[in-house]
């Protein structure tokens, strides 16, 4: 029986409620905003919350020990459902309560919250400025983000140390790349995420050994971002081929033309000879030979002006095929974050 089912048949509390609805988060196949899988208040008021935006669920539960559900959330909403203002306002209440007792939080939900307060504060600072002058460039922004948060040290057995190397591929494609690859590894060897003590024994939601509700957050989310980063990567690899493929076509058509040729002196060159072609047609005894030596002149300079325009063609589209290699990550791999950031209904 799933986290979940036992929910759904057994008196709950908020804090299994909040397990089993991070579970569901999960594995976007369930589609928690269709399918709700428990019909309980709490419950409802977090489907709400993520699906709906409305953050009436947070006054309802009130942010206590322990914090992990609540940094997730965040996270989620900033990241997947590409809402900053409630990924903020979760966030915001997680800093008044570590403010207050910063002795509750344990050693990774410290760290895990250190690393979202560099990820709001970069975002809200970005969303000031007009997206036109990130345009193309946001990935490089980014990288500095990254760069802050992955020097900011986690419990390396612990759950926040996966949690950073998940928000460094949101934030970094290309090293998220192999960042992913390695936490699938960890998880899949890790029998169980280590927690707090303290958690663990009045926190224990999760009976006979089964794998933590954070655990199979961290997993489920992984495994989505990793096909994600992992598909748009294979169409960047085929755009390369492509390029490369042009660019063979480009080398052979070299061989057989000049190149420094312009359009126009070669529409020069028709121009000129056609009539001189035409013209000394009388002065020659045989017509038909004189019509031949004519046609495979002017034959000559088509070719010759087809080519050329093929490979002018081709030039451009090798251009264009540069063009969007070159802006790939930010407009394919980072348009969600685009949208995060400067909302398009603002």
């Amino acid at each position: 029986m799933t986290l979940t089912e036992e929910i759904a048949v057994r008196p709950a509390t908020i804090w299994n409620i909040l397990d089993g609805f991070l579970v569901d988060l999960a594995y976007p196949q369930d589609d928690i905003c269709r399918n709700p899988k428990i019909y309980k208040p709490v419950y409802a008021g977090l489907v709400a919350l993520v699906c709906e935006g409305k953050e009436d669920v947070l006054e309802l539960i009130g942010l206590g020990k322990p914090y992990y559900p609540f940094i997730l959330l965040s996270y989620y909403m900033l990241f997947h459902r590409r809402k900053l203002g409630v990924a903020e306002a979760i966030y915001r209440k997680l800093e008044e309560a570590y403010e207050s007792y910063p002795y509750s939080f344990d050693r990774d939900e410290e760290c895990a919250l250190k690393l979202l307060e560099k990820i709001i504060e970069d975002f809200t600072a970005l969303h000031t400025h007009p997206q036109k002058e990130y345009e193309g460039r946001l990935h490089i922004r980014l990288k500095e983000t990254a760069f802050k948060i992955e020097n900011i040290k986690c419990p390396p057995e612990g759950w926040s140390n996966i949690f950073r190397a998940i928000l460094v591929s949101h934030l970094d494609p290309e090293k998220g790349k192999q960042l992913l690859e390695e936490i699938l590894k960890t998880i899949t060897l890790q029998k169980r995420i280590s927690i707090d003590e303290d958690i663990a024994e009045a926190y224990n939601l999760m009976p006979n050994d089964t794998a933590q509700a954070i655990q199979i957050f961290l997993e489920g989310i992984t495994k989505n971002v990793d096909y994600t980063i992992n598909r748009a990567f294979k169409e960047l690899e085929d755009k390369i081929n492509k390029k490369m493929a042009w660019e063979n076509r480009l080398n052979k058509i070299e061989k057989w033309i000049v190149t420094r040729v312009d359009v126009k002196n070669i529409f020069k060159l028709i121009a000129q000879i056609i009539p001189f072609a035409i013209s000394g047609i009388p002065y020659i005894q045989n017509t038909a030979y004189s019509f031949l030596i004519s046609l495979s002149i002017v034959l000559f300079y088509l070719i010759l002006l087809t080519l050329y325009t093929y490979y002018a063609i081709s030039k451009w589209r090798l251009n264009r095929l540069n063009k969007s290699i070159e802006s790939f990550i930010d407009r394919n791999i980072l348009k969600d974050l685009y949208e995060t950031i400067w909302p398009s209904h603002r």
